[in-house]
């Protein structure tokens, strides 16, 4: 079913107050906090509770390049202005539009930030931007977002929360993951070799039993580079069919580029020894 049609209708108070929000952004010329903030959470508010005609609605207003200015102006209200981005990232309107508007390019970079609930709300965003769309994925891709989400996952392994949103995401970009990342609960299943790291991946509504094991191995390579192998299997214990695999490489120290670039890098785009390359055929 298709979650927007099932989405319930705006009722006419919240209309009138999502109607002035949307306005009052759209026309804003300084990002002033004490008068976007309250826009913003009745935004949010909206968002949250996924009400019909709320993606058309965000999309023709205008607003998105506003966010991103927000995002890249890095002030108090960056983290407030990222959550609310993931929130709308989950309307499929919405995410078609995130990579012309500079959405985009905006959350990548805040993948540099030190701040865990940002570096949270970011990584849920590019997770549901990509989710389910080659076209968002290879985007993404080009842009390196790979990199950059192995050395937050890294960094901050520790943090079960940011930890499974970053795997989610990482499966994302591999078309092989969920939109939802509260349906996934991650363990690290040690170093299987020098430089790897392993992450199991199971769906939390398994009562007693496995229906599907998702795995990420990170394969640290010389230079600081990471390769990302992503398999996932069903069935029941044991598991006993490979449906997908597909693996990507790129290098952490990747410089930032615009959405709008055109990105060539030869030597990128060259798979380690031993790696190959498949394309999920079925979900």
């Amino acid at each position: 079913m298709d979650r927007r049609s099932a989405s319930r209708p705006l009722p006419s108070p919240a209309k009138d107050s999502f109607g002035a929000a949307l306005h009052a952004i759209s026309v804003t010329t300084e990002l002033v906090e004490e008068e976007l903030k309250p826009h913003l959470d009745t935004l949010l508010t909206v968002a949250v509770e996924r009400k019909r005609g709320l993606a058309e609605q965000v999309v023709e207003s205008g607003i998105l390049p506003v966010l991103a200015q927000a995002l890249r102006r890095k002030s108090s209200l960056t983290v407030h202005t990222a959550r609310l981005v993931a929130e709308l990232a989950r309307e499929a309107l919405v995410r078609d539009s995130c990579f012309e508007t500079g959405i985009i390019s905006a959350l990548l970079t805040l993948l540099l930030s030190k701040d865990l609930d940002l570096l949270l709300y970011v990584s849920r965003a590019i997770g549901r931007i990509c989710y389910d769309s080659t076209l968002q994925q290879e985007r993404l891709l080009r842009l390196g977002a790979v990199p950059r989400l192995v050395a937050v996952l890294l960094q901050h392994c520790e943090n079960e929360v940011l930890l499974s949103s970053c795997l989610l995401t990482l499966c994302n970009l591999a078309d092989m993951g969920e939109q939802d990342d509260s349906k996934f609960v991650w363990e690290k299943s040690g170093h299987f070799d020098k430089g790897e790291q392993v992450f199991h991946g199971t769906p939390q509504h398994s009562f007693g039993f496995v229906s599907a094991v998702t795995v990420v191995r990170l394969n640290q390579w010389p230079q600081g580079q990471y390769s990302e192998d992503r398999q996932s299997s069903c069935g029941f214990y044991p598991v006993d069919r490979a449906l997908q695999q597909r693996s990507d490489h790129r290098g952490l120290n990747e410089p930032s580029v615009s959405d709008s670039e055109q990105l060539s890098h030869p030597e990128e785009d060259k798979e380690p020894a031993g790696l190959t390359k498949l394309t999920p055929d079925c979900l």
